[in-house]
């Protein structure tokens, strides 16, 4: 009896892990800062604070907070898709920046230093780094979330978004948990993941993950 209850340990953590690996396959990085503990997080910025909500653990950045690329350590992907939960305080003109592309000659026909996207009060915009005024202004584009039916986004209350980023093209969802709706889907310049967050304003970020795009 003792043998049949050791095997059917074994076998039922065997499942547990298997399933376990199935939910991390293809998971290039993920983070809900429940490895640091609640307290102040001046890895971050110096007045960064891990939090602990309903059993959830997440980043609280009452001021201009990053979260660079030398943490995420990002440089090398190329195809991904991004996902993550955050709420922000108060309205502002611009909360959210999130670099998602490094550039350079070496990996592309475009010129750049960077590409990123920003949550904004009433849009999401693209920005493109880079000395070239042409592809400047071929890349910066701005999405306003009435023409995609979305409301502006309310005070405390926690979003999903999740970024598609692939060679040359880029899709943008969020959801408040009822619906779901595409922000943007657009052309972007060719170039390896460089992920950076920069927290604008007063806000909470959790469950970022990186999954590699097959």
């Amino acid at each position: 009896m003792r043998h049949l209850l050791t095997v059917g340990l074994l076998m039922t953590l065997a499942f547990r892990m298997g399933a376990f690996a199935d939910d991390l396959k293809g998971v290039l990085w993920m983070e809900n800062f429940s490895s640091f503990g609640v307290g102040p997080a001046s890895c971050f910025s110096k007045t960064a604070e891990i939090r602990e909500e309903d059993g959830k653990t997440y980043l609280h950045a009452p001021s201009y907070t990053g979260i660079g690329t030398d943490y995420v350590g990002a440089r090398q992907w190329h195809e991904y898709d991004l996902s993550f939960r955050f709420r922000f305080a108060e309205p502002r003109r611009r909360f959210l920046g999130i670099y998602i592309k490094w550039g350079g000659k070496q990996r592309g026909d475009v010129a750049f230093f960077r590409h990123g996207v920003s949550f904004r009060e009433k849009a999401l915009t693209l920005r493109c780094d880079t000395k070239e005024t042409d592809t400047k202004e071929k890349y910066a584009q701005t999405f306003t979330y009435a023409e995609k039916g979305w409301p502006p986004f309310e005070a405390d209350r926690w979003y999903s978004a999740e970024m598609k980023v692939r060679d040359t093209r880029l899709i943008v969802a969020v959801s408040d948990g009822d619906r779901t709706v595409t922000l943007a889907d657009t052309d972007v310049p060719s170039g390896n993941g460089g992920l950076q967050f920069y927290l604008v304003t007063k806000m909470d970020i959790t469950d970022l993950r990186v999954i590699e795009h097959e």
